[in-house]
Order: structure tokens, then sequence, then C-alpha cells
């Protein structure tokens, strides 16, 4: 998979998650920084929902396989709403790579 570099121009990024050669999801890297902000945080909000969720929860009538169902999504969530951040921070500094 191919890791996004700042320092090129390549517009379209693909996110972390993407196990494939040619990744169905990507990221604007030109949206508007709003956009992708807004992207993240729904992304983080819902890991974090998901992790509140299971701090509740009693284990007691759970299921074995259900562990990795849940570390999985939370996992693309997490992830995918990194990359979204790291684009929209960049973009919002107005970052540029030195000449």
């Amino acid at each position: 998979m191919n890791k996004w570099n700042p320092f090129t121009n390549e517009r379209y990024l693909p996110f972390h998650t993407n196990l494939t050669d040619s990744p169905p999801l990507i990221i604007d890297t030109e949206a508007n920084p709003q956009d992708i902000l807004e992207a993240a945080l729904q992304r983080i909000r819902a890991s974090s929902d998901l992790l509140q969720t299971l701090h509740c929860q009693c284990f007691k009538h759970g299921d074995l396989e259900d562990i990795p169902h849940i570390t999985h999504a939370l996992y693309l969530l997490t992830q995918d709403g990194c990359d979204l951040l790291k684009v929209a921070q960049q973009r919002m500094l107005n970052w540029k790579a030195p000449a």
C-alpha cells in the first residue's frame, strides 16, 4: 500500500486500512479541511462511543468470537480517523513542502 508523502503533490491518499493494491477508499487531500476534520471526528467519536459501551458491559454472556470483531471495528474507525486528522491538520496549517 502506498504511504502518503506530504512532499509530493499526490491529491488522493489511500487509507491505511485498505488491504488491496487498488485502494477503494481514499482521502481527497484537496477537500475542504473542515469536511476532512468532520469525517475524522465522526470516526473517532464512533470508536470512543463503542469503547464506552464496552466499558459499561458485563461480559458474562459474551462470546469469544465477538472480541476480534469488536477490535477490528475499533481499529478501522480509529485508524481511518487518524489518517483523516493528519490530512486535516496539514491542510488547516497550510503546510507546504520546502522548495
